[in-house]
């Protein structure tokens, strides 16, 4: 998958714009859609950091664009690592958070809460100091789930609420975003997570958005 993403999505013209000498970290990035990210904040001028517990896909990401992409093998599933790199991290700013966790591992979404939670607690004093924005982004639900599943799949719908309350008055926005059933495009993730994200975009607060195509 990773190969076919390097002749593809990481050499595509998306470009998230006015991201000049923003920071942005890019957790559970060893995926196409972190691929594609990561070279669409890069284009626009950010500094990115793609975090992954697999390292080579890390590295591969950061070789499409070595002068503005970093790779961090790091395995954002892991409290304790994550704990650390907020250690680490400290007060540098942080202008974007994307968490891309529930798309690797969508057969643990209980760990995924976890870690989402602890990352983004983690680097809240760079997020603060950079007037941070965060998403995390997940995949549509399932369709006629048990109940364990429908209230684990609740419990995701209102993290990012969950975490703006726990940010507040920090100047921190924290939002979701739900891809529709089947294949997602990535000029779409794009435009989304710019509107998201950019520095005086909107700032929503405690959202759960659904994907929409750019001429929804």
């Amino acid at each position: 998958m990773l190969a076919g993403v390097a002749q593809g999505l990481w050499v595509s013209h998306h470009e998230l714009q006015g991201f000049d000498n923003r920071t942005v970290v890019i957790a559970g990035a060893g995926c196409e859609i972190g691929a594609g990210l990561a070279c669409a904040f890069a284009r626009g001028g950010a500094r990115v950091i793609v975090v992954d517990r697999n390292e080579q896909a890390a590295l591969r990401i950061a070789r499409t664009d070595p002068a503005r992409i970093e790779a961090l093998q790091l395995d954002a599933m892991q409290m304790h690592l994550c704990q650390r790199l907020g250690e680490l991290w400290e007060a540098e700013p942080l202008n974007v958070l994307i968490h891309l966790q529930a798309l690797r591992h969508p057969d643990l979404p209980a760990t995924v809460m976890r870690s989402v939670e602890a990352l983004t607690l983690a680097l809240a004093g760079g997020l603060e100091a950079g007037q941070g924005r965060v998403v995390m982004i997940c995949a549509a639900g399932p369709v006629g789930v048990d109940t364990a599943a429908a209230l684990l799949q609740r419990a995701i719908d209102r993290l990012p609420a969950a975490l703006q309350a726990a940010l507040a008055g920090r100047g921190v926005c924290v939002n979701g975003l739900r891809l529709a059933h089947g294949a997602a495009d990535l000029a779409d993730i794009c435009a989304t997570v710019e509107v998201l994200t950019r520095p005086g975009g909107l700032a929503i607060g405690g959202a759960l958005l659904p994907l929409l195509r750019r001429s929804d």
